[in-house]
């Protein structure tokens, strides 16, 4: 079965439509075509949202874990004993009575080989499909652990990991947007105070926005990161936060001549 023939089966059955050629065709049976739909998706998630244009948010065609690893264990205890029973029963319709037993178990070793080697390829592709995603989720986790926080790019996944980076990312998603705010409440109660301070003495009104933009322009000189500028820029403007709880007696007191 072709890679083009598959990816035309998979568009076809996201669809719902199944011409009479693809009925009639030996190679598109329901379980046949969902079975190699599987193999895709533990080969190449990559592949099987190529094919379609599948939606990483929402998969059409989701396969639960738990099938995954029935399936997989099913195909790869069984297909072994079914090739050599298939094979053997060719070998000896094809030698026919006259054959010897010695030329018979050199073929039969290539066989159990062949179906051995299949079966760790299966085997490899499950353990795969189960530590990949458990890898990208605890290494996020730990950027996370680091107030690092940075959603999961590729969401190719079509079980249950799928939901599960869904929902890190709309965790990460919560985290940011609880940050935007707080920074703004910060940004608007810092505004409140330093114009209460400039309504409480008008002759310095306007200084203490003057030295924060002198602060932030010899940061910028200096190349500070954007934190600093940004904690200089705020430490600035409330550099004479002081005078809030000083009574105005004294604040206005007109220098002596």
């Amino acid at each position: 079965m072709s890679t083009t023939f598959l990816k035309k089966s998979l568009f076809m059955m996201k669809k719902g439509k199944v011409t009479s050629s693809q009925r009639n065709n030996p190679c598109w049976n329901g379980s046949t075509s969902y079975f190699f739909y599987i193999l895709i998706v533990l080969s190449n998630e990559n592949l099987l949202t190529k094919a379609g244009g599948i939606d990483e948010k929402r998969p059409p065609l989701p396969v639960p874990l738990k099938m995954k690893l029935q399936l997989t264990v099913l195909f790869s205890s069984t297909f072994p004993v079914l090739l050599f029973s298939l094979a053997t029963e060719i070998k000896w319709s094809l030698a026919g009575p006259s054959a010897s037993h010695w030329s018979y178990w050199p073929w039969a070793t290539v066989i159990l080989l062949f179906s051995i080697a299949f079966s760790v390829f299966l085997t490899r592709l499950l353990v795969d499909e189960i530590h990949e995603p458990v890898s990208v989720l605890l290494s996020h986790m730990k950027r996370a652990e680091n107030e690092t926080y940075k959603p999961v790019a590729h969401n190719v996944y079509t079980d249950e990991f799928a939901d599960l980076l869904r929902g890190f990312n709309h965790m990460i998603d919560a985290v940011h947007r609880r940050d935007r705010t707080n920074k703004e409440l910060l940004n608007s109660f810092i505004t409140v105070l330093t114009a209460a301070l400039d309504a409480r003495d008008p002759y310095t009104a306007g200084h203490s926005l003057r030295v924060a933009r002198y602060a932030l322009a010899i940061g910028e000189k200096l190349s500070l990161p954007n934190e600093q500028l940004d904690a200089l820029y705020r430490s600035a403007l409330l550099h004479d936060i002081g005078k809030i709880g000083v009574p105005d007696a004294i604040l206005r007191e007109l220098p002596t001549t």
